[in-house]
């Protein structure tokens, strides 16, 4: 049922909130009384300080500053999506990946909603912050202005976590206010909770919303959570281009049921930043390790299922074996199914790299396969063209054993996708004593041993 686990929206929170009074009356004994623990921080305030910050720049545990060099809109400035490529330059750090890495890239919340929020909280953004940590979580600097704790750190524009509504509920002056967060977090409130959570309040929001539930600095500043990286595939193959990695990526931005427009913080911060290679902008981030596993042969065919901006990490497979062949490297053949909206705006690199690698059949790239779903009357998309290579699929994956990656964000079109393999495995596989169940077991077989792989979210 998911209740409680990974699949539940809540996670295990609601499950929890609504498990835990049923066993205080099994056992017989009164919940523990609401109160406001002591906060693990101390925060000293100096407006007019002639202290400086302990730096600039606050960078996570783990992260480095990146000079990103370029920006660039891969559709239509008018276009409904924003798709872009940006490139880091990493020839003066460190930083190394490989091939299917992902990068996790820390945002900054927007300057002007700080502001706003600062102005509305009653904290001045150059006022000097003196931090002491009891629990030594390593959260913040010693020493920070107000502007950099609320840009730079704490995720204010995130989602609250449900301690966040019940720390609330117990400060709150007003009744009514702290009578309506109860009614939110009981399980009476769950569908109005539910409904709730669809207009996406932040911190910010809550806060706004029940201002006698104003939290003093120490109790905001230790339960509002640090930002997190939002991760995204390397449209790059370091071996390919050096010390220049590349992302590709869509913004993610939404209006609510009430009409408010919303935009993801991570790709709003990057749409926002305007680099040059003369003039870079230092954006922190950190390599996270490749999710899925590739052929230590290059000889071995691949198949690539990309989704919008799934093309990241294919196109970062493809030029690895363009490099193994410039090598005199034996090349197997790679295929490259790619489900996008339409052709003129989502074919992202498609006439500068995909067109010219197939060459017809004759190139690197054997077989090409774009589906757009919104370029005809009928909707085509990328399982359909699975579909109508089932013979190949069924070729190179159970007679070459092959690779399968499908890249993008999770949903239908993934377990359409499988379904499509299975299908052709089962169908073009009979005469090998193949059945929908023994296909359905060898694709089972496939990603137990790293054959067939999914790198979606």
């Amino acid at each position: 049922m998911g209740v409680g686990n990974e699949k539940d929206d809540e996670k295990w929170e609601s499950g929890w909130t609504e498990w835990i009074p049923e066993l205080w009356t099994e056992l017989g004994t009164e919940a523990p009384p609401e109160e406001l623990m002591e906060p693990t921080l101390t925060v000293e305030r100096e407006l007019g300080s002639t202290t400086s910050p302990d730096t600039d720049v606050i960078v996570p545990a783990g992260a480095k500053l990146l000079p990103m060099t370029k920006s660039k809109l891969l559709c239509s400035p008018n276009y409904d999506r924003d798709i872009r490529h940006f490139e880091f330059d990493l020839s003066k750090s460190s930083v190394m990946y490989n091939t299917g890495d992902s990068l996790g890239v820390y945002p900054w919340n927007e300057p002007s909603q700080v502001a706003e929020f600062l102005k509305w909280y009653g904290l001045q953004p150059n006022e000097i912050l003196k931090v002491t940590d009891s629990s030594n979580s390593g959260k913040f600097p010693n020493v920070m202005t107000a502007a950099q704790v609320f840009t730079q750190v704490l995720d204010i524009l995130g989602r609250p976590s449900r301690k966040f509504y019940e720390t609330l509920a117990i400060v709150a002056e007003d009744p009514n206010e702290a009578n309506e967060i109860r009614f939110l977090m009981s399980k009476e409130g769950k569908q109005a909770f539910k409904e709730f959570l669809q207009e996406t309040p932040t911190y910010v929001d809550l806060m706004k919303r029940w201002p006698s539930a104003k939290l003093p600095l120490e109790y905001l500043m230790d339960l509002v959570p640090q930002i997190k990286p939002r991760l995204y595939s390397i449209a790059s193959s370091p071996d390919h281009d050096g010390d220049n990695l590349q992302l590709c990526i869509v913004a993610d931005d939404w209006n609510t049921p009430s009409g408010r427009y919303r935009h993801g913080l991570t790709t709003r911060y990057l749409r926002d930043l305007a680099p040059t290679a003369e003039k870079p902008m230092m954006v922190a981030a950190r390599v996270n390790n490749a999710s899925f596993e590739l052929p230590a042969d290059s000889k071995v065919p691949v198949i690539l299922v990309a989704l919008g901006t799934g093309i990241a990490p294919c196109r970062a497979v493809i030029r690895d074996r363009i490099v193994a062949q410039r090598n005199g490297e034996e090349v197997g053949p790679m295929a490259l199914f790619f489900g996008i909206r339409n052709r003129a705006e989502e074919y992202s690199y498609g006439e500068e790299e995909w067109e010219k690698l197939h060459d017809g059949g004759n190139g690197i790239l054997t077989v090409l396969q774009p589906a757009f779903s919104r370029d005809q009357a009928k909707k085509i998309y990328v399982q359909h063209r699975l579909e109508e290579n089932a013979e190949l699929i069924y070729d190179w994956i159970v007679k070459k054993n092959g690779y399968y990656l499908l890249c993008g964000p999770g949903g239908p079109p993934c377990v359409a996708s499988k379904e499509a393999v299975i299908s052709a495995i089962a169908t073009h596989g009979a005469k090998d004593g193949f059945n929908q169940q023994k296909a359905e077991q060898y694709v089972t077989d496939m990603q137990i041993s790293g054959r067939f792989n999914e790198e979606v979210w």
